[in-house]
């Protein structure tokens, strides 16, 4: 799991990369209805926190992905969108 999350050498499958973006998404909700809960607003912190231990495991992913299609993880940049 280790060498999955934090290391760009390799490649991942559709399912291991689906099920993570699952539990990404889920995260994402739940801290949110968390922020909601506790304040009554969405103050973002515990978002923000979960966002910030997430950032490098989804670049790592995604760059995984992008080699499976015999691309260069920088195609990971056409993500940013203006």
């Amino acid at each position: 799991m280790q060498k999955m999350l934090f290391t760009c050498e390799g490649r991942i499958s559709r399912k291991s990369y689906w099920m993570f973006m699952l539990v990404v998404f889920a995260g994402t909700i739940i801290t949110t209805v968390i922020d909601i809960s506790t304040t009554g607003q969405d103050t973002g912190l515990a978002s923000l926190l979960f966002t910030l231990i997430a950032l490098y495991p989804s670049l790592v992913i995604q760059a995984k992905r992008w080699h499976d299609r015999d691309k260069s993880a920088w195609w990971i940049l056409i993500n940013i969108r203006g």
